[in-house]
């Protein structure tokens, strides 16, 4: 059950609901076999980095060889598509879950010939890939330039730099994706790779980005074309960290809340998110509000009316009641909200904190 500490809120205070600690997923489903052209020489090197993988930092994967694998794509933390293009998800069963997994907090890893859906499937080229898909082929060996964008996301600015990715990634014998259109600037993304200048005819050449969608989030490479891609432990390393940042609540956080614990755990500091909120207690003299874990109780005799709300103005609980009552907070996510009790024309504010 949940911890909770209130107190009576009589000045301006700065809050944010709280982030989770950093986490690894547990379940990890990869998908490969699939479309027309699915790059067969990219599925035992991706296999066999996955295995890898999840020995080393402790999850599972699981290797499904066609699109009915998605059936129990909720059971996954974390989705892999190798190479899922052109028509690879024809079962319209399989299509809802998809999109119901990742706009619904899903996290997933896109490698190269996913962004190759040749108009098979509108919802993935226009939202998941921000309407961009494959239109040809580039040089065989680069560089890849990490983006200064990547500033814009501190979380994964924190992994790619503990992992010691660096901001120049050579890259041999594979190709580059030329797009139809640059996803940069389109809702919700964040460009982190993209390709030298040197070796290639377009300005502003896209290559790694992340994508959010609705709650859930997703980043895409160009990566992952075949076995040479993975020789030399970078594409490893990367995917490591895609799937640290994915697996953390990135959530946009302020560290300047005054909660010691909840500053501490903030992994993706925005300003934007440091709401300042003032309160005002008017005495109500006959309304007591005593919170134990896991519930709030209201003991006034009169009728009243009940309000709990995040920082964000998102009412969780509204209810009116004549006489005592126990609410259950046992639903209620983790952070700061505002209780608010009314009756007999005046009004009673708390500022509650939920563990």
């Amino acid at each position: 059950m949940r911890n909770i500490k209130s107190s009576f809120a009589f000045f301006v205070v700065s809050i944010i609901l709280a982030s989770a600690a950093i986490a690894a997923p547990k379940k990890v489903l990869h998908v490969y076999k699939l479309g027309n052209y699915s790059h067969k020489d990219a599925w035992v090197p991706v296999e066999t980095m996955l295995d890898q993988l999840a020995t080393e930092k402790g999850f599972t994967v699981s290797h499904v060889s066609n699109q009915n694998g998605l059936n129990q794509i909720d059971d996954f933390d974390l989705v892999v598509f190798n190479n899922a293009g052109q028509n690879s998800f024809s079962d319209n069963a399989i299509r809802a879950k998809i999109v119901a997994y990742m706009e619904g907090g899903g996290k997933a890893i896109g490698y190269h010939a996913s962004s190759d859906h040749r108009g098979y499937w509108a919802w993935w080229d226009t939202e998941l890939h921000s309407g961009t898909r494959f239109t040809s082929h580039g040089n065989s060996a680069f560089l890849l330039d990490l983006d200064p964008e990547i500033k814009k996301n501190p979380a994964m600015d924190k992994v790619w730099t503990e992992e010691g990715l660096g901001n120049l990634t050579s890259i041999q014998k594979t190709e580059i994706y030329i797009l139809t259109t640059n996803p940069r600037g389109k809702p919700g993304v964040t460009m982190l790779q993209t390709v030298n200048k040197a070796n290639t005819n377009i300005a502003d050449h896209p290559f790694t980005w992340v994508k959010k969608i609705k709650q859930g989030e997703y980043v895409y490479t160009s990566l992952g074309h075949n076995q040479e891609d993975f020789k030399g432990g970078w594409i490893k390393k990367a995917t490591w960290a895609w799937m640290r940042y994915l697996s953390e609540d990135n959530t946009p956080c302020c560290k300047t809340t005054g909660f010691e614990e909840y500053d501490a755990a903030c992994k993706n500091p925005q300003p934007s998110a440091c709401i300042t909120t003032g309160i005002s207690k008017v005495a109500l003299k006959e309304a007591f509000v005593e919170f134990a874990p896991g519930s709030l109780a209201i003991t006034y005799p009169n009728p009243y009316r009940v309000e709990v709300s995040n920082i964000k103005g998102e009412t969780v609980i509204a209810q009116s009641h004549n006489g005592p009552n126990v609410f259950s907070l046992s639903e209620v996510k983790p952070g700061l909200y505002f209780v608010k009790v009314i009756a007999s024309g005046k009004s009673v504010n708390k500022r509650v904190l939920i563990k």
